[in-house]
């Protein structure tokens, strides 16, 4: 059946979720860290194009850390316009029935349908 969440197990959802946008976060700084290593633009010290040293490389790092916030920022925007996160579920608290939010929150049983987030299965 269904219940509510304690408290501090919805603390612990919302603290999962953050964890996993920082690693996403961080990964994609290392990708772009990675492609800018790769990259090879011939400077005076460096005619030949065969990338760049450590030095450059560390230079560069408030870019890429600028390039990469910019990028998520530039991804949450579409998915936020073109809707990609999906639509918030949710379910009756008495019946139990499970639906995509549409505005509408009485269940026809009586009930009140809640953001699944702050609820959680148990046996009984």
């Amino acid at each position: 059946m269904w219940v509510n969440k304690s408290p501090e197990e919805i603390k612990q959802g919302s603290s999962r979720e953050m964890i996993s946008s920082i690693i996403f976060f961080s990964i994609l700084i290392i990708v772009v860290f990675c492609l800018f290593s790769l990259l090879a633009i011939p400077t005076e010290q460096n005619p030949a194009p065969t990338g760049y040293t450590w030095e450059e490389l560390l230079e560069l790092l408030p870019y890429v850390v600028i390039f990469s916030i910019l990028f998520s920022a530039f991804c949450f925007f579409v998915a936020k316009v073109l809707k990609l996160e999906g639509q918030k579920t949710v379910l009756c608290d008495k019946c139990g029935e499970v639906k995509h939010d549409d505005g509408k929150h009485q269940c026809d049983c009586g009930g009140q349908f809640v953001d699944i987030k702050i609820m959680k299965w148990i046996e009984q």
